[in-house]
């Protein structure tokens, strides 16, 4: 695991799913965790998390945060 700069490598990132998706089974049942990893929109991004951490830190300290 790397976990340089806060970089997590690609088969970290895929343990850490599956360990979520085994988790959310538990929790909801196969069905329901089906239909929700089915149903989800996923993100890959690949060697650009310098964009990612730019806008954070604009909207960090331009714009306050929501409270739901």
């Amino acid at each position: 695991m790397c976990h340089e700069q806060g970089v997590l490598s690609l088969p970290t990132q895929l343990g850490m799913f599956r360990e979520y998706i085994g988790k959310l089974t538990a929790l909801v049942g196969q069905q329901r965790a089906a239909n929700i990893i089915s149903n989800s929109v996923y993100l890959v991004s690949a060697g650009n998390n310098d964009i990612a951490i730019t806008y954070s830190q604009i909207l960090a300290t331009t714009q306050p945060f929501p409270l739901y």
